[in-house]
């Protein structure tokens, strides 16, 4: 689940001249960084990985547009800064007099560059980072390799694309919910592969474990987009066989009736018609589907707009398999010997914050309360050593802050409130000034 490391694979030789040219220390996006590291003494307990993502972040925000205008220089700093981590984690720097520094994890910077250059769409940076993985020895994360799958995908090649996702299935990094979603939306971005390939990623899926029933509405929407009414059909059986109680389920009426604006054109048989014809949709669920249609009203002639809007939605278990990703990460770091601070957590805060993702924060916070006060006990072996209580993991004033932050920001200003008003039970938090801030520059917003 986590990129593991063998420092056999790691010959000094492999990590180039270039990392010990560089003078790191002089650098205007590190050198302040560096600095404080030379003068640390020698006490490196408090250094950990994620004060090092953020120069190879701005580096590479630097280096790729998503325009496809580029900076090879500071694309170039990335994967040397990167290179020198690996030096720092398996063998120090003796010319700047740096020990060894085993809790550092590098495959955290490779991660970076990989997201990053899925973001301004870069196959070539994705997959040179990638392949760093495997030549350091870490095992790239679900996430890592969904990432590249993406990128390589929207650039064109899906064939490549399921090259790689089959690679996958036979890692030890299986796919979750998150990658088949990436991959079936991938078919409806071109015609590199046939629709009907969604039928294997979800057969796929329930083999794998990895299934949600959210996936059935993908394919439908992929269906939509690449206008093929006989894979859709088969979808709805799909349903029909696998996931009876979706039909009784809002989502599954408003996107059916969304594919079903983009399956009828060219004079043919009204799809709905045609639907309860073969027997997948019944009289009364054709009807809820029109008044829901009737309802909503068309917001474009050709409905392509309500569903890019369907095709951006993430379901509730694309949420959860990423929030827990996340949180599984901190608690692997822990196990590592990593420091983890509150910080850590309020990062996870204000990725929900973005991206809009409400309910979500609530699984932060309740798992920052359960490591400070119980620890944590892994459900197996394979998922490493218990952690004892961490209460320094306890949320603070500042926590309460960005929660009430993500809150107002995702439009919810009852709950946001309710928070402000809990902290009264809570002896240990006060309420200060920069949480009635937030709270009221979001009510301004």
């Amino acid at each position: 689940m986590f990129a593991t490391h063998n420092c056999s694979k790691v010959p000094f030789s492999c990590l180039g001249s270039k990392v010990m040219e560089i003078r790191w220390e002089e650098d205007e996006v590190c050198g302040s960084l560096v600095r404080k590291l030379l003068d640390a003494g020698d006490d490196y307990s408090s250094w950990e990985t994620r004060v090092f993502l953020r120069p190879i972040f701005r580096w590479m925000k630097t280096g790729l547009h998503k325009d496809g205008s580029r900076e090879d220089e500071a694309i170039e700093h990335a994967f040397a800064f990167v290179e020198w981590l690996v030096l720092l984690a398996t063998q120090g720097d003796i010319s700047r007099n740096i020990p060894k520094l085993p809790m550092l994890q590098p495959s955290y910077a490779l991660n970076t560059i990989v997201t990053a250059s899925q973001r301004a769409g870069s196959v070539k940076e994705a997959q040179r980072a990638f392949d760093l993985l495997e030549v350091h020895g870490y095992q790239p994360d679900v996430f890592t390799y969904t990432a590249l799958i993406d990128v390589i995908a929207r650039n064109g090649d899906l064939p490549a694309a399921i090259e790689k996702y089959e690679e996958m299935r036979l890692s030890t990094s299986k796919p979750n919910v998150v990658t088949y979603t990436t991959l079936i939306r991938a078919v409806g971005l071109g015609d590199g592969v046939g629709v009907q390939q969604c039928l294997e990623f979800l057969t796929h899926a329930r083999e794998d474990g990895a299934f949600d029933e959210a996936l059935f509405l993908e394919a439908l929407e992929t269906c939509a987009r690449r206008k093929d009414r006989v894979v859709a059909t088969k979808v709805l059986k799909e349903i029909a066989t696998h996931s009876p109680k979706l039909r009784s389920d809002d989502r599954f009426f408003h996107t059916v009736g969304q594919v079903a604006k983009l399956l009828d054109y060219d004079g043919l048989e009204p799809v709905l018609d045609d639907w309860v014809g073969k027997g997948v949709l019944t009289s009364d669920e054709r009807d809820r589907v029109v008044n829901l249609q009737m309802e909503e009203g068309t917001s474009a002639a050709d409905g392509t707009k309500t569903l890019g809007c369907l095709g951006h939605q993430t379901s509730q278990s694309v949420r959860k398999a990423v929030v827990h990703h996340d949180i599984n990460r901190l608690i692997a770091r822990i196990q590592s010997g990593s420091i983890v601070t509150v910080n850590d957590f309020e990062t996870l805060i204000h990725q929900c914050r973005k991206r809009k993702w409400k309910e979500d924060v609530s699984v932060i916070v309740q798992a920052m309360r359960d490591l400070a006060t119980k620890g944590w006990q892994p459900a197996s072996e394979d998922e490493g050593e218990p952690i004892p209580p961490q209460p320094h993991l306890k949320p603070t004033s500042k926590t309460y802050v960005s929660i009430v932050d993500a809150y107002m920001c995702c439009g919810d200003e009852p709950l946001a409130w309710q928070i402000v008003q809990e902290i009264e039970d809570l002896p240990e938090i006060t309420r200060e000034l920069p949480l009635y801030r937030k709270f009221v520059r979001g009510h301004i917003c």
